[in-house]
């Protein structure tokens, strides 16, 4: 089997594929396309990072504690696109797992996020004090691999008086 080097391919492309005709740049689309503005246009909004939206688990060392344990635990916690898992790593096991379809919401403190699933069960994870940033990293994951779970937010009830 034959194999082209670069330098073949630049040379089968010079004469194959190059034209001697000469563009008209009178042309308002072409010249849209080939002027070269005098400022460069900022971006508005940088792209998410693509790790989010990577099909393994992306991990946190955490402190968590799940609603019915009294007391808090050294975890590491992972949010895939399928699952959430909260692993001892004390007891090296798996303490709380769910389907990411279970998650129905959660809620923002300070370094805290509160993780609601199920039928309304949560658990509390807290970003250790040197990372404080991981919150923000955990909220992102949690945005692409949950479809339908939403930060919480106070609202106050809404009534409808009639007048009888």
């Amino acid at each position: 089997m034959a194999t082209r080097t670069r330098q073949e391919y630049l040379k089968d492309l010079a004469d194959n594929h190059v034209t001697t005709a000469t563009l008209d740049s009178s042309s308002s689309k072409l010249a849209a396309i080939i002027s070269l503005p005098g400022k460069r246009k900022e971006r508005l909004r940088g792209s998410r990072a693509p790790e989010l939206h990577s099909a393994g688990a992306l991990v946190w060392n955490v402190t968590a504690r799940l609603a019915q344990a009294p007391e808090e635990a050294d975890c590491v916690l992972g949010v895939s696109n399928e699952f959430v898992v909260l692993l001892d790593q004390r007891l090296r096991s798996v303490v709380w797992n769910s389907s990411c379809r279970d998650v129905i919401g959660w809620t923002l403190s300070p370094g805290t996020i509160i993780i609601y699933y199920e039928r309304g069960e949560f658990v509390v994870v807290k970003a250790l004090d040197s990372q404080p940033d991981d919150i923000g990293e955990i909220v992102q994951r949690l945005e692409v691999s949950v479809g339908r779970g939403r930060e919480t937010g106070a609202t106050g009830a809404a009534r409808t008086w009639v007048k009888t």
